[in-house]
């Protein structure tokens, strides 16, 4: 499993210490990674024609650097929200879970 910058801030917002998220995502989990330039100029562009399609304020962009990031990696991405993936990044595998 890939986490880029955005995703340990997401995760880690809930923590006190950095040693809460060491225990929350242990090292030997995931592999971290930088957001590379390519993935955040594609996100940017994705983000762009979204709010272009009449998209909302409240979708940030950290979402669409984190598909871009998965779409430049060539890794599936998780997540809940196939549409806006989908539309976003055609090419992008999801691993999308059903709603319970």
């Amino acid at each position: 499993m890939l986490i880029n910058p955005i995703v340990y801030a997401e995760i880690a917002f809930a923590c006190e210490k950095i040693e809460a998220v060491d225990e929350l995502l242990p090292a030997h989990l995931y592999a971290y990674r930088p957001i590379p330039r390519e993935a955040a100029f594609l996100a940017a562009r994705a983000h762009a024609d979204y709010r272009a399609r009449g998209g909302s304020r409240q979708t940030v962009l950290a979402d669409f650097l984190i598909g871009a990031h998965a779409l430049v990696e060539r890794v599936p991405l998780l997540s809940r929200d196939r549409r806006r993936y989908r539309q976003a990044f055609p090419g992008l595998e999801l691993i999308a879970p059903s709603p319970a």
